[in-house]
């Protein structure tokens, strides 16, 4: 099959997550593979640099090739994403034109998601919406109510919403979605990449101060304020001074980085 994807971040520079498994592993498998994403954080030199069309190698599968699309009409600044917004369906167009797919799966919403979906219904192509976040609650300002109309068009009108967690899925049905084109399905693990981790397990609590018998509590992935990673902390503080052989270990960076590591 020929499958696209769909994000509103940077693909080549966002720490790894099933943004690049889903697809990397689908190509490992024999399909052909294209992702269209969003240069966050770069000028304007920078996405000329990229393309709008490049083979890239994988980052979860680093023999997996994937054909990486970059909209050139703006930066990747805040500025540059609203303009993306407005413009993006011009761009989509040329990506479905050029890369021709049997199925769209997407992650985006305000960005660019909500415009790839009124594409491809005008083009009967399906188009799978795949849930992990409530979107209009990751980052709170004055566009939250708008990101929130785009959530319920697409959990609407998408051919079919695959959630992440059985929560995830009610949520989008309450927001819309049809229950009978809803399903959950879970994350990829490759278990190969995690082979080795018991023997370096040791070498790791050595580096960390971890005691030998200290049971872990860890939290791994983005430090979004919505998160509850400060109540966590509250708590475990409450709960460390009578179980000292508790750690909690934080994995992961984001808007909440600063705020955290004062707290801790």
């Amino acid at each position: 099959m020929r499958i696209l994807f769909l994000h509103e971040v940077n693909y080549l520079e966002k720490p790894i997550f099933e943004m690049h498994e889903f697809p990397e592993y689908l190509a490992q498998r024999g399909h052909e593979v294209g992702f269209v994403h969003f240069p966050e954080d770069w000028n304007e030199e920078q996405i000329k640099a990229q393309g709008f069309k490049s083979r890239i190698s994988g980052k979860a599968a680093r023999d997996a090739e994937v054909t990486l699309y970059t909209p050139q009409s703006a930066s990747g600044s805040m500025l540059g994403r609203l303009k993306t917004a407005l413009t993006f369906g011009a761009t989509f167009r040329k990506v479905l034109s050029d890369f021709q797919p049997d199925v769209v799966v997407s992650f985006s919403v305000p960005t660019s998601g909500w415009q790839a979906l009124r594409e491809c219904r005008k083009q009967d192509i399906p188009y799978v919406f795949r849930a992990l976040d409530v979107s209009h609650k990751i980052r709170k300002n004055i566009f939250s109510g708008l990101v929130k109309i785009a959530e319920k068009y697409v959990y609407k009108n998408s051919s079919w919403v695959s959630a992440n967690n059985p929560s995830m899925a009610e949520y989008c049905i309450s927001m819309g979605a049809r229950r009978h084109r809803t399903s959950v399905e879970s994350p990829p693990l490759d278990l190969a990449h995690f082979s080795n981790a018991r023997a370096a397990r040791e070498e790791i609590r050595q580096k960390l101060g971890i005691g030998t018998n200290q049971r872990v509590i860890s939290y791994m992935g983005s430090f979004f304020y919505f998160s509850g990673l400060q109540d966590a902390l509250d708590e475990f503080a409450k709960v460390s001074k009578t179980l000292s052989n508790l750690k909690f270990l934080l994995v992961g960076g984001g808007e909440q980085d600063y705020e955290l590591r004062q707290r801790v």
